[in-house]
């Protein structure tokens, strides 16, 4: 089952944050579609599933992303079962999905990450839309003539009121 923040790096600033998972650079949003793969993907496997759903993080190195994780989800404690090899332990893919949760929950948790994407795409809509900046700028002209603004104003201020001119 994903986790329920995930909604958050489908659509909207932290979508587009970056990211490396594994060696490969990727947005958030990928990162965030890999975990939902895996955790409704049945078994053991890591690749395969991420290949399906064509995510590109099927060629990072999963098992190097997840080695800090796998002490949580090893079943030393458990009665081992009498399989070969992996015999149902998804250890591997219990310990990615953690390691991708963490990344996750650490952008999600970050203010500064939220603050420069937030600024990034305000300064994309300042700069697309000239309606927007001109009525930015009268009203920044209007707080400067009913009273002295403060610094920060000020500084906000200056270049919207050239911006109008």
């Amino acid at each position: 089952m994903a986790p329920d923040f995930l909604s958050q790096f489908t659509a909207g600033p932290l979508a587009t944050c970056p990211m490396v998972v594994g060696g490969i650079s990727c947005a958030a949003s990928v990162t965030a579609h890999a975990l939902t793969v895996l955790a409704a993907a049945p078994g053991l496997m890591i690749r395969q599933p991420l290949q399906r759903a064509r995510n590109i993080l099927a060629e990072c190195d999963y098992h190097a992303e997840a080695a800090p994780y796998r002490s949580r989800f090893c079943q030393d404690a458990q009665p081992q079962s009498r399989g070969r090899g992996a015999a149902g332990r998804h250890i591997a893919k219990m310990a990615f999905c953690a390691a991708l949760t963490g990344k996750l929950t650490v952008l999600a948790d970050d203010p500064l990450f939220r603050w420069d994407t937030l600024t990034a795409v305000a300064w994309e809509a300042f700069g697309s839309d000239w309606g927007y900046a001109c009525q930015l700028a009268a009203a920044g002209a209007m707080v400067r003539r009913e009273r002295p603004p403060p610094a920060l104003v000020a500084a906000i201020v200056r270049p919207a009121a050239v911006v109008a001119a």
